[in-house]
């Protein structure tokens, strides 16, 4: 742990270093985003509802002010202006129980759900330290109600990602997320009536496709989309650290991992005449997941970030499973979480 923590700590010296050597009169100087012009720069504006900040792409995206200044913690969330389209579906009690974490049972009666949303941008990694790296990018998730230790948690069973780097970075934390060609379209716009169209495969295997209409507005708490503890029985995310590759036995090992969701709302309508098509593949069992009809779907515009489960309690956290448990759990969701 302490060589880790001496890695993160010489990166992040270096980076705070490279921002800061490059000189005013260096073709590598950050300019003021309106004199910008050319290949090698660019501004655009980070928070369309504020129109406060820009970042400048030079040798990398950082956040910087009207007045060529940088901003350690200018985003409101370290995911923002996310577009999301979300359905809910029946939950296939028969085939989905064996891809839950050891010790989970599903929740009776509840839907699960999956969403697609494209964050424009993400700051996953910005820190008040690190000039932030933003990426534009769009991700899928599957998830599933649960019941585990007594306790109402979401599964998140299948991620899905078009941004490699993010891809690694999960990876890497012990959070797998495949990379898929994800194609998210708007017919004009977030206006009521536009089409709204979803495709998504993985080499060359078709995982979802769905298209619906924006519809009338609405307000109201979606399970493992938007819940932001509005809901005092809402359910907190659970995930299982694990890794492909377990480089360091002592530290990369299965583990158990709680969090709460934070979410701002500040558009949502439904989604009319859905249709779709699932994948059945191993790889992505779309099928093994949800059976029958779509239950209803909608759109939200929302900014997002994770924090403590407060409804977790503390030695639940991080806690290893059942080696037994977690064999079988690893055979039957490698293909979904790697292959």
């Amino acid at each position: 742990v302490e060589a880790d923590l001496d890695v993160t700590t010489t990166v992040v010296a270096l980076m705070a270093e490279a921002h800061s050597a490059v000189p005013e009169d260096s073709e590598q100087a950050v300019r003021n985003p309106e004199d910008m012009s050319g290949a090698d720069y660019e501004a655009i504006d980070v928070n369309p509802r504020e129109n406060k900040f820009r970042y400048a792409r030079t040798f990398g995206e950082f956040l910087m002010t009207h007045d060529n200044e940088f901003v350690p913690n200018a985003y409101t969330r370290p995911y923002m202006n996310g577009d999301l389209t979300w359905v809910q579906m029946k939950v296939n009690a028969e085939k989905a129980q064996k891809y839950l974490p050891p010790g989970a049972t599903l929740s009776p009666g509840e839907p699960g759900v999956f969403w697609n949303t494209r964050w424009q941008p993400a700051n996953p990694f910005g820190t008040r330290y690190v000039p932030p790296l933003l990426f534009y990018y769009s991700e899928f998730w599957v998830c599933l109600p649960i019941i585990y230790k007594e306790q109402k948690y979401t599964y998140p069973v299948m991620l899905l990602v078009d941004e490699d780097f993010l891809m690694m970075a999960g990876a890497d934390h012990g959070f797998p997320k495949k990379l898929a060609n994800i194609t998210y379209t708007f017919s004009d716009g977030k206006n009521k009536g536009s089409e709204v169209h979803l495709d998504i495969d993985r080499r060359g295997r078709k995982i979802l496709s769905l298209k619906g209409k924006i519809g009338e507005d609405t307000r109201e708490i979606i399970p493992a989309v938007n819940e932001d503890g509005q809901d005092p029985d809402a359910a907190d995310y659970i995930f299982i650290i694990s890794h492909e590759f377990p480089y360091n036995a002592s530290i990369d090992r299965p583990r158990s991992s709680m969090a709460h969701e934070v979410a701002d709302t500040h558009e949502q309508m439904v989604l009319d005449d859905i249709e779709y098509t699932l994948n059945a593949s191993p790889y992505e069992p779309m099928l093994d997941f949800f059976e029958g009809n779509i239950l209803r779907g909608g759109f939200m515009n929302i900014d997002q970030d994770f924090g403590w489960s407060s409804k977790t309690k503390l030695s639940w956290m991080m806690e290893e499973p059942d080696p037994k448990g977690y064999a079988e759990w690893w055979k039957n969701n490698f293909p979904v979480l790697f292959m």
